[in-house]
């Protein structure tokens, strides 16, 4: 992967080139929404990708050599927790019956991925506004892919 990094406000470079900027439509009204001293944290976010390296991001985790097949396939089983119960959610991910699939959003950008593993399939949306309508369009894609 080329051309995916961590970038947030404690970074030593501020800026980097072709990076998308969050902005919010508000009756019309463009602005932009600029990262406050809380986005200093990565990991939960702040993980900028190109769609190239998004493609050999979910190839990696049909068959790599750095994670072996037992721990894929416990990664992406529902785990069982103290209690007896099974959650739908491990390792990052919510677990379904045919894939997985994880949603974020912070300051302008809204994100879903949902992988179907048994097609090999992935939808990747990314919206860099504070778009209301980003759950009905997720869903209405949703429906057209599966």
């Amino acid at each position: 992967m080329q051309n995916t990094r961590v970038w947030n406000l404690a970074s030593k470079e501020p800026r980097f080139d072709n990076k998308t900027s969050d902005f919010r439509n508000l009756f019309g009204t463009s602005s932009a929404i600029n990262p406050s001293f809380i986005d200093g944290v990565a990991g939960d976010g702040a993980v900028f990708s190109s769609v190239k390296d998004f493609v050999t991001w979910d190839k990696f985790w049909y068959k790599n050599k750095l994670i072996g097949e037992d721990h894929l396939k416990e990664a992406f089983t529902k785990p069982v927790l103290n209690n007896g119960q099974t959650s739908n959610y491990g390792f990052g991910w919510v677990i379904t019956d045919y894939g997985m699939w994880h949603n974020g959003a912070w300051l302008g950008a809204n994100t879903m991925i949902i992988r179907n593993t048994e097609k090999k399939d992935c939808l990747v949306i990314l919206d860099n506004s504070s778009n209301t309508h980003f759950q009905k369009i997720v869903n209405q894609l949703y429906t057209l892919v599966n």
